[in-house]
């Protein structure tokens, strides 16, 4: 979600109708749609479709939710063995919204919580180049794309309305 804006009461024209201007609304970028609440419910405006005017006149809040595909980079500082350099794990994910209206009624506007979140729920992932020697520092730097790939494939990273998955893994020496 890139913005959230609650609504004032929609005002009376001169003829005594309520109505809302657009110019009250965020505009809408290619590749993001708005997403309206009313009375509890989360209404998807349709790209490229005219705005129902009963929706407008009821929004308590307006939110803009980006459609487009993304990849987002994580990086985790590990703990080398001793005499060897900083290692940093780069976990890449592509991610796209599936759902705006869950994505808005969650309030989701950053996914790096809940992929760090993710890459850490496994502590031994941090461990593994710790406790392997000089000699077979490349083994544990299999051994951690292997885990990740297995996680990952057995249990994806689950936002509500976000489909997330796995696209590069990278073991550096800082």
């Amino acid at each position: 979600m890139l913005v959230e804006r609650n609504l004032r009461r929609a005002g009376r024209s001169w003829h005594g109708l309520r109505r809302r201007d657009e110019a009250d609304l965020p505009t809408r970028r290619p590749g993001t749609v708005r997403v309206f609440e009313v009375a509890g419910r989360h209404i998807v405006e349709e790209p490229g479709a005219a705005s129902d005017a009963a929706v407008l006149l009821q929004a308590g809040s307006v939110a803009v939710v980006d459609l487009r595909p993304r990849t987002l980079v994580v990086e985790v500082l590990l703990r080398p063995p001793v005499g060897a350099n900083r290692c940093l794990l780069r976990v890449g994910f592509r991610a796209r919204v599936v759902d705006a209206a869950t994505v808005a009624r969650l309030r989701v506007t950053s996914l790096f919580p809940e992929l760090d979140a993710f890459i850490n729920q496994s502590q031994r992932l941090r461990w593994l180049v710790t406790d392997t020697s000089l000699e077979h520092l490349d083994e544990a730097y299999f051994r951690i794309h292997q885990r990740l790939l297995a996680q990952c494939h057995a249990h994806p990273p689950d936002v509500p309305g976000m489909q997330i998955r796995l696209v590069s893994v990278h073991v550096t020496i800082a």
